[in-house]
């Protein structure tokens, strides 16, 4: 009797999402414990990386339940439900975050967050169409749905917005950091290009280019992003405590 050879490479590319997840929610942490210091656009960053926890704790469970057997197409619908779901979440908050770091206006930030909400119904709705996924092609390593081509368009309408406000702020924050003292740095510009990185990989990862072995390795640069946002938050933390001693000195 032949026996199936187990999928060690689907459980490889497992530990390497349940890294991400495990990764993002240690940084989310990090930002709650700051939670009452925290301004409302950075508010919306830590939501933005709650959102992205939960979306590669769900990408674990697909690949822990194909291993054991549960690779139905029903079960891979639902799943694939919660990723998307949880990815348009992270848009609606990236909105947010744009809107604040941007106009500095709550009401505006609302306005433009209204439209990674109708992006996130118009893409779950094609998703809920007939034809709106299919299973995708199961490798040695992956087992990873692929959504319709309307669902994809879009994602990556919504994803290229986001991707060119991003940018926009970062020229905005650079044109405003010229005449600024000395030793300061525009450390939103940062957390917007941590932002960029990560909305990239995203597009990538979301358009199946990759998939085998590949995939996997291409996964871990997204610990990457979070340990560059981890890094530019306590160095901004340092340097506005040395500021304040400073300051208490003379």
């Amino acid at each position: 009797m032949e026996t199936t050879p187990f999928p060690l490479g689907i459980l490889i590319n497992a530990f390497v999402t349940s890294v991400v997840s495990a990764t993002a929610f240690a940084f989310v942490l990090f930002l709650t414990r700051r939670w009452r210091q925290l301004s409302p656009a950075m508010r919306s960053y830590a939501v933005f990386w709650l959102a992205t926890s939960v979306l590669w704790a769900a990408v674990t469970i697909r690949y822990l339940l194909v291993i054991f057997g549960y690779a139905g197409q029903q079960f891979h619908f639902v799943n694939e439900f919660m990723v998307e779901t949880a990815v348009f979440s992270s848009g609606v908050a990236l909105y947010f975050y744009l809107g604040m770091q941007l106009f500095n206006s709550i009401r505006k930030a609302l306005a433009l967050t209204s439209l990674g909400l109708l992006a996130m119904v118009a893409g779950l709705w094609q998703f809920l169409l007939p034809g709106g996924f299919h299973p995708g092609i199961v490798t040695a390593f992956t087992a990873d749905p692929v959504p319709s081509i309307r669902f994809l368009a879009i994602f990556g309408s919504s994803a290229s917005l986001a991707m060119l406000l991003l940018i926009r702020h970062i020229f905005i924050t650079l044109k405003a950091w010229r005449g600024q003292p000395i030793g300061t740095f525009p450390y939103a510009l940062l957390y917007s290009l941590s932002l960029i990185i990560y909305v990239t990989l995203g597009v990538i990862d979301q358009m199946k280019i990759l998939i085998d072995w590949p995939l996997v390795i291409f996964r871990i640069l997204y610990t990457a992003v979070f340990l560059f946002a981890y890094l530019v938050l306590t160095t901004e933390e340092e340097q506005r405590q040395n500021y304040l001693q400073q300051k208490t000195v003379s």
